[in-house]
């Protein structure tokens, strides 16, 4: 339980998944090596206390102690997730429960988290178990919607005909964006289908790419 605290703890400031493949490590590079490095670059130690660092006052507040202790934890580390905070059927457009979410998170839960530097874990509760996607965002006007496309010589005119020279799923951009190149962005479903109505009322929303 000790090492589930430390690997948390590792990856909740570094903002990285950790390995628990067996059999990984050997004796001249142990686990506990590689924990001990990790907790360096945060000026941590491994063995007794840790340091809580206040966000708003951007200096060390006070140090807490790592102790070995029984916690019923099956509910526990279940309990948070949004499997089991959704209430209702999830909607396809938005990704959304319809009914909303069971125990939803406030302004004081954000601040907790962000207190104590572990914004790691805000965004995989509100966005990477929740309406996770991925969007190409154009770096020279900032648009999500439009990036505009090239037309292709072989594309058939009639009503009938569908054929082109692309392939099935390949995106073709125009030269002016291709020359900016388009980003591929991490954003959430409901600020997308935000940004489209806003979009259909004309009011543009421009992002920054960088």
């Amino acid at each position: 339980m000790l090492s589930r605290v430390w690997l948390g703890k590792a990856g909740a400031m570094h903002g990285i998944a950790q390995d628990a493949t067996p059999f990984r490590f050997n004796e001249q590079d142990t686990r506990r090596h590689t924990l001990e490095n990790s907790f360096e670059q945060r000026a941590i130690t491994i063995t007794v206390t840790s340091r809580c660092i206040a966000v708003s006052l951007g200096r060390s507040s006070r140090r807490t102690s790592i102790s070995v202790g029984l916690l019923p934890t099956t509910r526990h580390m279940v309990g948070d997730k949004w499997q089991v905070r959704t209430t209702g059927k999830v909607d396809k457009l938005t990704r959304q429960p319809v009914k909303g979410r069971r125990d939803p998170i406030w302004g004081d839960g954000r601040d907790a988290l962000l207190a104590h530097g572990t914004s790691f874990l805000l965004q995989d509760r509100l966005m990477n178990c929740s309406d996770y996607s991925t969007a190409w965002i154009c770096k020279r006007c900032g648009l999500l919607s439009s990036l505009g496309y090239d037309t292709s010589d072989d594309l058939g005119l009639g009503p009938t005909s569908q054929t082109s020279s692309s392939p099935p799923g390949r995106t073709e951009f125009s030269s002016s964006v291709k020359m900016r190149g388009p980003r591929g962005g991490i954003l959430s479903t409901v600020f997308r289908y935000l940004v489209a109505e806003l979009m259909a009322m004309g009011i543009k929303i421009a992002l920054q790419a960088e």
